[in-house]
């Protein structure tokens, strides 16, 4: 098999799923980033002790300095092109007809909501 051959090959690998994305960090991790910044750490030798990139702690600390707060702010992410509604709609298409597929769908979302 062609793919056996590169380590980083996502077939040959199954467990790189695991990692594709960003991972969520708690709030105490970044309390502990600010508490250990404050007690004059350097950035990298934070960044080792609790096993988080270097550019994280640079970020955390940034956005502390802006917000004064370690919280994720409101609003963070990206927003829905669908409302809640729209979503109950699809989802209940979908109940009634299992065998719709995803052309079909839309077709029929794109026919309701004009």
């Amino acid at each position: 098999m062609l793919c056996a051959r590169f380590k980083h090959c996502i077939l040959a690998n199954p467990y790189l799923f695991a990692t594709l994305g960003r991972k969520a960090v708690d709030t105490a991790i970044k309390r502990s980033i600010i508490v250990l910044r404050d007690s004059g750490m350097p950035q990298h030798e934070i960044s080792r002790k609790l096993k988080i990139s270097r550019h994280y702690v640079q970020q955390t600390i940034r956005k502390f300095n802006e917000f004064h707060t370690v919280a994720t702010k409101p609003g963070a992410g990206r927003h829905s092109k669908l409302t809640n509604r729209q979503n109950r709609a699809i989802k209940l298409q979908q109940v009634r007809d299992d065998t719709l597929s995803l052309t079909d769908l839309s077709d029929t979302f794109k026919q309701v909501s004009t």
